[in-house]
């Protein structure tokens, strides 16, 4: 964001709780807690979620949350798949950052967690594309999804791209990297929970596999 860095959420690495904080890096190599305090209405904790930052505000989606009524701070035992959607403007502003969640004008995507996410622009706005992920709905031992979804920010309407039969099924640690026209995605875990050691791209609402020459990377 400009040159900031923003992380939300996640699983702490010392007792394995699920956190809500909000923390951003400031150019200047600082920390600073962009946290909304009080009873104000915000996500609850989780882990597995994506984020993007769009003009002036972070929007997150899914991942595995608290239990409703949980406290601020439980144990990976309590924990939901979500398909929730929320906002957090002004972060970097202590008395006007707040959360908003985003009621959406359609339907949504299934609830999920540890999926891809990335941005698209152009003449008709710009998007958050959403892929894959785990769910208890997924497919095979490590439960994997395989749709893609886009989310207008403008409207807050979902749409899912067409099924593609090369779309990958895949969770958890993807790699990605955006072009002006594309995605590219490596990696994550597939069905059986083995790494999956493909590259694939994302164009025009299509999927296809990279078929490089030479060396790969190890997955």
């Amino acid at each position: 964001v400009g040159r900031n860095f923003i992380i939300h959420g996640g699983e702490s690495a010392t007792d394995g709780v699920l956190l809500g904080d909000c923390w951003y890096l400031s150019a200047n190599s600082t920390w600073n807690d962009c946290s909304v305090t009080g009873v104000a209405a915000q996500p609850r904790p989780r882990r597995g979620h994506s984020a993007v930052f769009y003009k002036d505000f972070l929007f997150i989606f899914g991942g595995y949350a608290t239990v409703q009524g949980a406290n601020r701070e439980v144990r990976l035992t309590s924990e939901e798949t979500m398909n929730d959607a929320w906002r957090l403007l002004d972060y970097n502003d202590p008395n006007l950052r707040s959360w908003r969640e985003i009621a959406p004008s359609s339907r949504s995507p299934p609830p999920r967690a540890l999926h891809a996410s990335w941005m698209i622009g152009g003449t008709e706005g710009f998007k958050v594309v959403i892929h894959g992920g785990q769910s208890t709905d997924g497919a095979g031992e490590f439960a994997t999804m395989s749709d893609t979804w886009r989310f207008d920010l403008t409207t807050s309407v979902w749409t899912p791209y067409s099924a593609d039969p090369e779309a990958p099924s895949v969770a958890s640690s993807m790699a990605i990297s955006v072009t002006d026209s594309a995605a590219l995605v490596y990696g994550g875990r597939a069905q059986t929970g083995k790494l999956f050691g493909r590259a694939m791209i994302f164009e025009s609402g299509k999927w296809s596999r990279i078929l490089p020459a030479g060396n790969r990377p190890v997955g």
